[in-house]
């Protein structure tokens, strides 16, 4: 069968490491400009919207600070699925947010709900960075890795955001 531990030296493995990096180092290059372009085009988006006549056509004011927490998360992890990173769309929530004239929910919430978006998006995204540069080295599809495997794991973490939210709204 083989030894129980690798015969490999640490110099080995590392050069093992550098092939495979070689060979998704196109992949990798893509991955890496959006991942760079992602936080400006998130706040550039913010900067150029209405956000006045967005907040007072959404009417922020009357709905729950729950239930625009409870969304947060929702709306970044389905714009991961068209192809949006979850870091353009979590600084482009959080500019929007910033820019609103009065803010529906604790400023701390905002963000620790902004921050689940972000997770969970990394998760259940097939485009977010992590996922396609996993995808990258590993070769297995990117929605594979989010819609067959994290599914699950990403409705559980939201389920226990909700929970925790519960307390601390």
């Amino acid at each position: 069968m083989g030894a129980p531990f690798s015969t490999e030296t640490p110099l080995q493995r590392l050069a093992s490491f550098g092939k495979v990096l070689e060979e998704a180092a196109p992949s990798l290059l893509r991955t890496a400009v959006v991942l760079g372009l992602s936080g400006y085009i998130g706040r550039t988006a913010a900067q150029v919207l209405p956000t006045a006549e967005i907040a007072h056509w959404l009417e922020l004011h009357s709905v729950s600070p729950w239930v625009f927490l409870a969304s947060l998360p929702i709306l970044v992890t389905l714009g991961g699925q068209i192809a949006l990173s979850p870091i353009l769309l979590v600084v482009f929530f959080g500019e929007l947010v910033y820019q609103l004239p009065e803010l529906p929910a604790d400023p701390t919430l905002i963000v620790y709900s902004l921050s689940v978006g972000w997770a969970l998006g990394l998760s259940a995204s097939p485009n977010a960075t992590a996922t396609l540069l996993v995808s990258a080295i590993c070769r297995i599809p990117p929605t594979t890795l989010t819609w067959r495997w994290n599914g699950r794991y990403a409705l559980l973490c939201y389920a226990v955001f909700l929970f925790i939210l519960a307390f601390l709204v």
